[in-house]
């Protein structure tokens, strides 16, 4: 009598699983024990994480060239023994033929001057573009011209000290104007501080 030789078995988990009789686990849940969709949820997390790192750093998605809906300055000085500033608006609009940059002490629309508090009204003969201006005494300012002159005002009007020298730095003027000035004033006050003013339509 002849011993009947049955055909090697092929290991397990070489088989296809088909063959294998593998079962899910008790909940169902194939996906939670396959190697590739594991790797898949994992760079979910790891994307839900890097959203989150980006939130914290402050990458709002805001266009890097607005501005603030009032502007802003945080220029803050003593003028006469009294302080000027805080400045809760800054905003860029045209007055008559000229250009104003204007810090405003009291809030308000854009382009409208306050009746009350004090303000830095900056004149200059054209629409500000990136490059440096000097201030000057009135009798000196002239358009056209790069000069710029300054005047602090008080109530409405009333002024109170004007520029005798200084800088005015210009570093953007799309969307937002932004930059930095130091003014000397007739009172021999000096007011200097950084600004993103608004364009005001």
């Amino acid at each position: 009598m002849h011993a009947v030789r049955m055909p090697p078995r092929t290991p397990r988990y070489l088989r296809p699983a088909s063959s294998r009789g593998d079962r899910y686990p008790a909940d169902g849940n194939r996906a939670c024990h396959s190697p590739r969709v594991l790797s898949i949820d994992l760079m979910i997390r790891i994307g839900i994480a890097m959203i989150g790192l980006l939130a914290a750093c402050g990458d709002d998605s805001l266009d890097p060239n607005s501005c603030r809906p009032d502007g802003f300055s945080d220029g803050l000085a003593t003028l006469q023994g009294e302080q000027l500033g805080p400045w809760v608006r800054a905003a860029q609009f045209p007055v008559g033929t000229m250009q104003a940059l204007v810090f405003d002490e009291v809030a308000g629309a854009c382009g409208e001057v306050a009746p009350t508090g004090k303000h830095l009204v900056v004149l200059m003969c054209d629409p500000p573009e990136p490059k440096n201006y000097r201030f000057v005494a009135e009798r000196l300012f002239r358009c056209p011209g790069n000069e710029v002159f300054a005047v602090v005002e008080r109530d409405g009007g009333t002024d109170v000290a004007k520029s005798i020298d200084g800088t005015l730095v210009i570093d953007g003027a799309e969307g937002c104007v932004r930059g930095t000035y130091s003014i000397v004033l007739s009172s021999l006050d000096q007011v200097e501080g950084s600004f993103d003013a608004v364009v005001c339509d």
